[in-house]
């Protein structure tokens, strides 16, 4: 299926950020051991990964700042290897008390052979997301 994604595929990616957000390290093993993490540079530890134990930086580092912090998927879609999350990035500063809420897009990169996503790994992921109002919400001392 070269465009679009099936129910079983959806809910494989629904699980892996299901695992993601309760804090399971079982959502790594959907990614090549040395796949390319990509968060933006302006963010605290932002800047690029070489494998998800790796990646554990930044998003240890973001789990510092926000109190439980979660990526919200509401619309996957597939184009040839690359899948795309639309959702939204929810947690609440730990500085400002401010309720976070702020729309993102990841972008994956599947690598193998396999036709569905789920008999494949992720070669790469990239962030997208507003950085200056996420360095708004966590505060300024946070952002420093």
């Amino acid at each position: 299926m070269p465009y679009g994604l099936d129910e079983a595929e959806i809910e494989w990616l629904r699980e892996a950020y299901r695992l993601f957000r309760d804090g399971d390290p079982a959502f790594m093993d959907r990614f090549e051991a040395d796949a390319e993490f990509v968060f933006p540079e302006t963010l605290p530890a932002g800047g690029t990964y070489s494998g998800p134990w790796e990646a554990m930086e930044f998003w240890t580092t973001i789990g510092e700042l926000i109190e439980h912090p979660y990526p919200d998927p509401q619309e996957f879609l597939r184009v040839d290897d690359r899948l795309l999350m639309f959702g939204v990035w929810r947690g609440r500063s730990r500085q400002t008390g401010e309720e976070i809420a702020l729309r993102i897009e990841h972008v994956f990169r599947m690598s193998g052979a396999g036709e569905s996503v789920i008999d494949r790994k992720i070669a790469s992921f990239e962030l997208f997301i507003d950085t200056a109002a996420f360095l708004e919400a966590i505060g300024p001392q946070a952002a420093e």
